[in-house]
């Protein structure tokens, strides 16, 4: 355990935590939610404790940090849920999900924003630069960090979830599905490195399911931001990447061995504009339907990958279906 900045926040006005709330995941998620009247309610106790830059792995050099959102008082164990920011896995940051963390904190959950390893966003595509699948591992080590210091951040260990946006989306339904699953373990010799790498529960926003499809998207709308090319180190037509398309694309992965074990919440906008929700979205929660898992779809009708997240009244619809769900699979 490294040394930690912690603070404890005290609540604030429920209307003030609403509307920070909605302001953080927009950037943390870019994703969806429609616009409606009523204000999401907030608890009026409970502080959250806030622990800032916790290092929780360090692979090839790189320091990956987390921050970490638990309830100030009693003494669990809670569940926990990881938090992984999207940004076309070359940018974002842990910190866009902090108004996340404290709400979920304040609901009776442990929540752990994290770093990982980013691709370029400019440049020349290679292998030499892809950061496929280390980015994976990174999140494998989150995983296993939390389990292994569970009893003294109060985590259940058998109850964690993980939720991202866009490609925090992709990367936390890669985790969902491939707990156990040799090829991608994490090959560090982390402090928790012998820990379970699984999730138990998954809520995907926006997220990018098939590789193959978003690249064709990307080139012929977005040519210029070939991101896909980025994060695997080149187009899908390349000999040496192709393969790289098929083995990060979270429905490859979905078979009932895979799938089966884990609850899942799918979450998009219907009129999603960088990601095609028919060959996305829609796809994936038939795969996972035919894998026998768990699967809640949460499609939000007329709002785009980047929506009108900010208005106070979006989370009334969308959060507390999310917190139920949560609640359902965690909790109950």
């Amino acid at each position: 355990m490294n040394p930690r900045t912690v603070v404890t926040r005290w609540p604030l006005n429920a209307s003030i935590i609403a509307l920070a709330l909605l302001v953080a995941l927009l950037v943390a998620t870019i994703s969806l939610v429609p616009a409606q009247t009523a204000v999401l309610a907030q608890p009026e106790q409970a502080p959250v404790q806030e622990e800032r830059d916790i290092v929780y792995a360090t692979h090839d050099g790189v320091e990956l940090l987390g921050d970490l959102y638990s309830p100030r008082g009693g003494r669990g164990p809670f569940p926990a849920v990881l938090m992984v920011h999207g940004g076309g896995w070359r940018g974002g940051s842990r910190g866009a999900f902090t108004d996340l963390g404290r709400f979920l904190a304040q609901n009776g959950y442990v929540a752990f924003s994290v770093t990982y390893r980013l691709a370029p966003g400019e440049g020349q595509p290679s292998l030499e630069t892809s950061t496929f699948p280390q980015n994976i591992w990174d999140l494998k080590a989150a995983v296993q960090y939390l389990r292994g210091e569970a009893e003294q951040l109060r985590i259940d260990p058998e109850r964690l979830a993980a939720t991202g946006g866009s490609a925090g989306g992709h990367l936390v339904a890669i985790l969902g599905l491939t707990g156990g699953y040799e090829p991608f373990a994490n090959p560090y010799d982390d402090e928790h490195a012998d820990q379970p790498d699984n999730v138990d529960v998954v809520v995907p926003m926006a997220g990018i399911y098939d590789m193959v499809e978003q690249w064709e998207r990307d080139v012929q709308r977005r040519p210029q931001s070939p991101i896909t090319e980025w994060y695997l180190g080149g187009p899908f037509y390349d000999g040496e990447v192709r393969a790289r398309y098929y083995e990060s694309s979270p429905a490859y992965h979905a078979s009932t061995q895979n799938a089966s074990h884990t609850a899942w919440m799918v979450v998009w906008g219907t009129e999603d504009n960088v990601v095609t929700p028919e060959a996305q979205a829609v796809r994936f929660v038939e795969d996972l339907t035919r894998a026998n898992a768990t699967v809640q779809p949460l499609p939000l009708v007329g709002e785009t990958h980047q929506s009108r997240i900010a208005d106070p009244g979006g989370w009334d619809v969308a959060v507390p279906r999310v917190l139920a769900f949560l609640d359902q699979q965690l909790k109950d």
